[in-house]
C-alpha cells in the first residue's frame, strides 16, 4: 500500500503524524501488506519514515539520492 505524501509530509518534525504512520504501518504489516511512503522530500522525513517501519519510499529526495 502507498501512503500519500499528504500523510508522510513533515513526519520528521511532527510526532503525532509519526505516531499515526507507525500505527498504520503496524496494522498493514499485521495483514502482510508492504507499505511505501510517497512524496518524501527531505532527509529528516526519510529517516523518520524508516523508523516508522515503512518498507520503501518514493519522492524527490529519494530520486535525487539515486543518481
Amino acid at each position: 500500500m502507498k501512503l500519500d505524501g499528504a500523510i508522510t509530509r513533515d513526519v520528521g518534525r511532527d510526532s503525532h503524524r509519526a505516531g499515526f504512520v507507525t500505527g498504520a504501518v503496524a496494522m498493514l504489516h499485521s495483514l502482510s501488506v508492504q507499505v511505501i511512503a510517497e512524496g518524501v522530500s527531505g532527509h529528516a522525513d526519510a529517516e523518520a519514515l524508516w523508523q516508522c517501519g515503512v518498507d520503501g519510499q518514493t519522492g524527490p529526495w529519494v530520486s535525487a539520492r539515486a543518481r
